[in-house]
């Protein structure tokens, strides 16, 4: 993906950011991804990641404020990744605020058909989207207004709540094990997602919504085989 310099003008304007394509037909080359026909999926998906990383890290939105950026394909994995791109600055001693960054981003996001749909969202504004378009299992849900509550509560027969917080209560717990103290992960936000779900969770069980268990197991601090650690979490933090 390349931006001729010239038009970054400080008067407003919108790039379109699509990946490369060697053909018109599927994204930049690589023999690995031919066998099963993955370069529209993962190709592009590795383009749009590392363009919308290349448009904060390289602080384009510092130099250009007015710059309005949307990356299609949901922004590839860049979303999901948001957290690590500032594990990675900790790692490398340097200062990050990825996610506050990359709401400078939008995206555009093709929804494919299917019986059911998930989406891992923490804000009330998506969660609220995610009911809208009919969305059946709603991740995490930690940051609740009235008007989200209200929503989830009238298709609490159609969809599921599942508050998965292994990973904000292990990196507040366990983090130092990792070299991230616990007074980091706090001054991070991680405590007060934590309690945000805590008071989300009895909000919808108060009203009714099926509440689901599952996480983010995998990590270093919340190994596969852990799992049961959800039950724990059920019965001391949403009991």
């Amino acid at each position: 993906m390349g931006i001729d310099r010239q038009l970054l003008s400080p008067n407003p304007l919108t790039l379109f950011g699509h990946g490369a394509t060697n053909d018109g037909r599927s994204a930049a080359g690589d023999s690995r991804l031919h066998r099963f026909g993955l370069d529209l999926i993962v190709g592009y998906t590795y383009e749009e990641t590392r363009a919308g990383a290349s448009f904060v890290l390289g602080g384009v939105f510092d130099r250009h404020p007015a710059l309005d950026v949307c990356i299609p394909y949901g922004g590839g994995a860049i979303v999901f990744l948001a957290r690590r791109f500032d594990s990675m600055a900790h790692y490398r001693c340097q200062e990050s605020d990825f996610g506050a960054s990359l709401r400078k981003l939008w995206f555009d996001a093709h929804l494919e058909p299917g019986p059911e749909r998930d989406m891992l969202t923490r804000a009330s504004s998506t969660v609220k989207q995610a009911v809208r378009h009919g969305v059946d299992l709603i991740g995490h849900a930690n940051f609740l207004d009235d008007e989200a509550v209200d929503m989830l509560a009238q298709d609490r027969d159609r969809l599921f709540v599942g508050p998965g917080i292994v990973g904000e209560v292990q990196l507040l717990d366990r983090g130092h094990e990792i070299g991230l103290s616990r007074a980091m992960m706090e001054a991070k936000g991680y405590q007060h997602e934590v309690d945000a779900t805590i008071d989300a969770v009895k909000q919808l069980r108060d009203v009714g919504v099926r509440i689901v268990m599952g996480g983010d197991y995998g990590l270093l601090i919340a190994p596969h085989g852990s799992n049961a650690k959800d039950l724990e979490y059920f019965v001391d933090l949403f009991a």
